[in-house]
């Protein structure tokens, strides 16, 4: 994972860019920042939309398999929309 993201920073002008870990275990909230953080806002109870723009922004998403499917990765690629989004899974693959 680490020589893709390397390999991609290399391939593309990304003056300064921020990486966010996101993963879906509230528990690990102070060290990280959780999927659960890009839901909708608690009074309107509508998405929360785009909090920014930049396209120098690489989000490391861990579990994708169970974050990225519904509302909470919806509103995760509304919030980050030029993000470059990276989904990390340890879902063994059935053959």
């Amino acid at each position: 994972m680490i020589h893709r993201l390397l390999k991609r920073l290399k391939a593309i002008c990304l003056q300064n860019p921020t990486v966010i870990i996101v993963v879906d275990r509230i528990d690990l909230d102070s060290q990280i920042t959780t999927i659960h953080k890009f839901g909708e806002d608690k009074k309107s109870k509508q998405p929360t939309g785009a909090i920014n723009q930049r396209s120098n922004i690489i989000a490391l998403v861990d579990e994708a398999h169970r974050t990225q499917e519904g509302e909470l990765g919806f509103f995760m690629r509304d919030a980050l929309p030029n993000a470059f989004l990276f989904g990390l899974t340890g879902m063994p693959i059935n053959r």
